[in-house]
């Protein structure tokens, strides 16, 4: 083919027709000519273009081509920092101190709303802080997510795979639910999407696990034991990985 002759059109699937403008025909193209951008830029750009396309496109598979680049560079300058950096937040004096600095470090907030039927927690909504390391850590097969913390307070959600992972004690369900309804202001409005007055009660994790009792409870509940096993599992990622491979 003429290269001179070419048109746009003729680059159809790679390049799709919207409107007035071309969209990348399959998000491995998008996630190819990423990977030679970022690529190319040096150790604190590269750092940070990869957090910000991680934070804003979720994209997972970006790591992999990334990888497949240049692993060597992507370990270095971008996983290693990024897994010590977690590491080094985490207050390590104790129980209490490792599962509030953890909590602490992802900013985890949720929002119950109360079952009363069901006599349970459900979920309402929730928000978090550096939500590209559920990215990382799945890429580096380790099974993380934010929402876990969440899944302890919520029955519906206790399926076998659930509680073997998590560690789950149901046995101490009750005293949870009694401590977050004793303990947290609770909100009563009307919910207008199901045309009925709910009840919700905001946590703030961290803000929780302040309390020795609140952080006796939920080590009864099983969070502490999934967390001492991700850190664990966490650091021996990071010394199977020197700082130059």
């Amino acid at each position: 083919m003429d290269v001179d002759s070419l048109r746009i059109e003729d680059f159809y699937p790679i390049l799709v027709p919207n409107k007035n403008w071309y969209w990348l025909g399959h998000s491995n193209i998008e996630d190819f000519v990423l990977t030679k951008r970022i690529n190319s830029l040096e150790a604190k750009q590269y750092s940070n273009s990869i957090t910000d396309f991680l934070w804003d496109t979720d994209r997972e598979r970006l790591l992999e081509f990334l990888e497949a680049a240049d692993g060597i560079k992507l370990w270095k300058l971008y996983l290693l920092p990024e897994l010590k950096r977690l590491i080094e937040n985490i207050d390590f004096t104790n129980e209490h101190t490792i599962l509030q600095s953890f909590a602490g470090f992802f900013r985890i907030k949720f929002e119950l709303e109360w079952n009363s039927k069901k006599r349970q927690f459900e979920s309402h909504s929730s928000s978090h802080g550096e939500p590209h390391y559920e990215l990382i850590f799945n890429f580096c097969d380790l099974k993380f997510n934010t929402f876990d913390f969440e899944a302890y307070f919520e029955k519906e959600y206790h399926d076998r795979d659930t509680i073997a992972r998590l560690v789950i004690n149901r046995k101490h369900l009750k005293e949870l639910y009694r401590k977050v309804k004793d303990t947290i202001p609770k909100k009563t409005r009307y919910y207008r999407f199901r045309e009925e007055e709910i009840t919700t009660y905001e946590i703030d994790l961290c803000q929780f696990l302040e309390s020795s009792e609140n952080c006796r409870i939920v080590a009864d509940v099983g969070m502490t034991h999934y967390i001492s096993k991700l850190i664990k599992d966490l650091k021996q990622l990071i010394k199977s990985k020197p700082s130059n491979s």
